[in-house]
């Protein structure tokens, strides 16, 4: 995660949705690759491993930033 660990420890007590908003985004791509596991390659992986740290570290920072 791309966000210090005190800032990581204050998302804990945060609500965060994933019903709509920039929460919507990660939950989507995850329900998706979990559902659907044979659309990708076992090289893609890591990319998309990458993929998901980085919009879980954008979610957090801006419900950070919102005090959501």
């Amino acid at each position: 995660m791309s966000l210090p660990r005190k800032r990581l420890d204050q998302v804990a007590g945060l609500r965060l949705t994933r019903r709509d908003g920039f929460g919507a985004l990660p939950a989507q791509l995850l329900t998706q690759l979990s559902e659907d596991t044979h659309a990708c390659e076992p090289d893609d992986g890591p990319r998309l491993g990458t993929v998901v740290i980085d919009l879980l570290s954008a979610l957090f920072a801006q419900a950070l930033d919102t005090g959501d």
